[in-house]
């Protein structure tokens, strides 16, 4: 489209932003027992990893602190004690 001789252009800013999903679980012992949780991130976007340790809780529990995305993929280690089965997710923060 032309507007006074200008180019004009839409972008769907979330066509842009990539899907958030996690990529890759692993289990760790460094810094101490528990799991690597990785996920596509857009570079300086905040992101919470959660869980539950059981599905039919009510609640999610934040695993530490929001992150800041410094690379397009970000892991986060839970390292958090006494828990056998957890189940992830991460939100996008504003």
């Amino acid at each position: 489209d032309t507007n006074n001789g200008l180019l004009a252009r839409t972008v769907n800013l979330l066509a842009a932003l990539p899907e958030l999903r996690i990529t890759g679980l692993e289990p760790t012992s460094t810094p101490a027992p528990g799991a690597l949780v990785t996920w596509r991130a857009l570079v300086g976007g905040t992101y919470q990893l959660q869980f539950k340790g059981d599905l039919g809780a009510a609640a999610w529990e934040n695993a530490g602190e929001p992150v800041v995305a410094n690379t397009l993929e970000v892991t986060v280690a839970d390292t958090g004690t006494g828990f056998t089965n957890r189940f992830y997710r991460v939100e996008r923060k504003p």
